[in-house]
């Protein structure tokens, strides 16, 4: 008829587009650098994950989960490469490189990538002189629990700020800071 529906107008997508508008944008605009960083980035995560679950096993200081804390740091400085850094955007429930998830947490209990979001972070930069043990700091910043009361007045935001991480940035929006 002659009345566009307001559909029309936004330029909807056809229902066999619907995945797509939760799998968010293709990769088919990145470059082949670009989507070998993604898909390493990726990994190191997936890594970043393992270490995470041998920490919750073993505690800190068992050679497992240092082992994984290796892979974590290597994958990290290789994925920075020839770069100045590589940044990654926090969303509530994702990570993601070049508007491509990398990963993805939808569960909001202990989920540090929540947290992170909650306290208004919004990006993360690891800088190329990245140092193990700073990864390290920060890792443990990841695993706070923040049910502990001591924890009452801080959050991610003043935890990162204080474990002095110079190749670790990060953004925060105005209104949480």
């Amino acid at each position: 008829g002659r009345f566009m529906s307001t559909e029309d107008q936004l330029g909807a997508k056809a229902p066999g587009d619907i995945m797509e508008m939760f799998e968010g944008p293709s990769d088919e605009g990145l470059a082949d650098e670009q989507r070998a960083l993604v898909e390493a980035a990726k990994q190191t995560f997936l890594d970043l994950e393992k270490l995470t679950k041998n920490i919750l096993l073993y505690g800190r200081d068992h050679q497992t989960t240092q082992r994984f804390q290796d892979k974590v740091y290597g994958a990290l400085i290789e994925l920075i490469g020839d770069a100045e850094n590589i940044e990654f955007e926090v969303g509530p429930y994702e990570f993601t490189l070049f508007e491509q998830t990398v990963f993805e947490n939808p569960n909001p209990e202990r989920n540090y990538i929540y947290k992170l979001y909650l306290d208004g972070i919004r990006r993360l930069v690891f800088g190329r002189a990245l140092t193990a043990e700073e990864l390290s700091r920060f890792v443990d910043i990841l695993f706070t629990d923040w049910d502990d009361v001591e924890l009452f007045e801080d959050d991610s935001v003043t935890l990162l700020w204080s474990a002095d991480l110079p190749s670790i940035q990060y953004s925060v929006l105005d209104n949480f800071a």
